[in-house]
């Protein structure tokens, strides 16, 4: 049996569900302690710089999982 895992497209453009005067860089972790997955769109038209997805890891607990959207080509 597999596992259903749910979280949203993104975890930058959701400003509902972030309290007001939040900061950008504090997004991702109130994210993952709501969802177990995103979606990470910039890799549709970049790889993100190593010190960048090590910078998500830091800020995500363990399992958290990011899904990487590859470019169609």
């Amino acid at each position: 049996m597999g596992v259903l895992l749910i979280g949203t497209s993104a975890w930058s453009d959701h400003d509902p569900f972030y309290p007001p005067g939040l900061k950008p860089a504090e997004q991702l972790p109130f994210y993952a302690r709501y969802f177990p997955i995103v979606e990470v769109n910039t890799t549709y038209y970049r790889v993100p710089a190593r010190r960048t997805v090590e910078g998500w890891v830091a800020r995500t607990p363990p399992g958290f999982r990011f899904d990487v959207k590859p470019p169609a080509s």
